[in-house]
């Protein structure tokens, strides 16, 4: 869902400059502008929830314990009458397993044998596990005296009623799902599934099959960003290919946009004659967000709005269309959903690795490079470690699929440094690790 907000002076419909190339930051900046929560809700049950995103906070029901319970096996104990030194022995007077729901209460001189999560009985101050005592026929001994609470799970200890458990924007991982199932709730409210549409460009670009006619290659994109995208909990509405005709683009741009919240291109987002994106945009009624950001792979990277959809064009080149998802796919969908953005991690080259940075001082001075590489450990201080994996060129898809994530280069730098630091922006190894 778009914020269409009034224009400053000198700006888009959507208050976006789009001259010259701009920062990382500043790309992502402009689309939090524009973008705003979507204002659909779905009502899921617990099963259905994984992967989707909290819509309000969800507060304790019911108490987390419910009741007081044993955390060990063992025996329920009162401490009165019981002092100074052991050994002590105590009459053993019932036995309470897990869900035995009887309301007992405990006698002076008595102890009752308990299991874990059995309800403790009334008058019970500590649990002595069954480890730290023997048993004398009807009788139980230890030696220690034990503390107020050992072994005792309070009720309400973990979540009381009324505590938050998760606040809106939390994405329900399995983690999230166990502390609501805590606390009695079976139902969730949810932004829904963003819906999203691939709108591929290229007239040399050919589906996989038996042979590659003449001119032509094949088509990386599409599956590689539909096997993205079916990992991040998205509505994929459409997937299409259109002809590289600025009409064709402009129609299809104009069908799609009516159904989606996201529409995703590749190619034709760059300056050359048979670059006809950003013309498409125009005559599809959009407007820019940005044109062009200061980065290596993906330069031509643009955005816009269209109607209430968000316009994302990659460059058609796989790894500089892999970069550019990376950095503003997920981003834009988390600000649709309301979503939480995970802190960056820092990472440093291994030592032997440090390799140029750029080719040229020339190629050094504008552009921040994203560089695939590979997890190698952590040094002394916890600091990940990282291998690389070479030099990107936009075509070059063996470093990628070897890649655990890319760190992110300054701009103007030759040689990293032993104690250098660079932001890690991690890749999904498998849809488990995609929130």
């Amino acid at each position: 869902m778009l914020d269409n907000r009034t224009a400053d002076q000198g700006s888009v419909e959507c208050g976006c400059r789009v001259t010259g190339l701009i920062s990382v930051e500043e790309a992502q900046a402009r689309l939090r502008q524009v973008l705003s929560h979507l204002t659909r809700v779905d009502t899921v049950d617990l099963t259905r929830a994984p992967g989707r995103v909290l819509a309000s906070d969800v507060r304790a029901d019911f108490p987390s314990p419910a009741f007081d319970n044993a955390a060990m096996d063992g025996y329920a104990v009162s401490l009165a009458g019981l002092s100074g030194q052991g050994p002590f022995a105590l009459t053993v007077g019932d036995r309470l397993a897990a869900g035995d729901g009887r309301a007992l209460s405990l006698a002076r001189g008595q102890a009752i044998r308990i299991f874990t999560g059995a309800a403790v009985p009334q008058g019970t101050d500590a649990v002595i596990m069954q480890e730290a005592t023997a048993r004398d026929g009807g009788r139980v001994i230890f030696d220690h005296l034990p503390t107020p609470d050992q072994h005792i799970r309070r009720a309400g200890s973990d979540m009381a009623r009324g505590d938050l458990v998760l606040p809106a924007g939390t994405v329900l991982t399995s983690r999230a799902i166990a502390a609501l199932a805590a606390t009695g709730v079976s139902d969730v409210a949810v932004k829904p599934h963003p819906r999203v549409a691939l709108l591929m460009t290229g007239d040399e670009v050919q589906g996989a099959g038996p042979g590659l006619t003449p001119g032509r290659i094949w088509d990386v994109n599409t599956p590689m960003l539909r096997a993205e995208l079916a990992s991040l909990g998205v509505d994929l509405m459409a997937c299409r290919q259109v002809a590289d005709r600025r009409d064709d683009i402009a129609a299809a741009m104009a069908d799609l946009a009516t159904q989606t919240d996201l529409l995703i291109t590749t190619g034709g987002v760059s300056v050359g004659e048979e670059d006809h994106m950003h013309a498409a945009l125009a005559a599809a009624g959009g407007r820019p967000v940005f044109q062009g950001v200061a980065m290596k792979p993906g330069k031509p990277i643009s955005a816009g709005c269209i109607g209430d959809a968000l316009w994302l064009g990659l460059p058609g080149n796989p790894v500089s269309a892999y970069v550019g998802w990376q950095l503003f796919g997920p981003m834009s969908l988390a600000a649709l959903t309301g979503a939480a953005v995970p802190p960056v991690q820092q990472a440093r080259l291994r030592q032997s690795n440090a390799i140029p940075a750029q080719p040229t001082p020339a190629q050094a001075t504008d552009r921040r490079e994203f560089r695939p590489v590979q997890r190698c450990g952590y040094d002394g201080d916890g600091t990940l470690l990282v291998t690389d994996l070479g030099r990107v060129r936009s075509h070059a898809l063996a470093p990628l699929a070897l890649a655990d994530g890319m760190i992110d280069i300054p701009a103007g730098t030759t040689y990293p440094g032993a104690t250098d630091r660079f932001p890690f922006i991690a890749f999904a190894r498998d849809d488990s690790e995609r929130i």
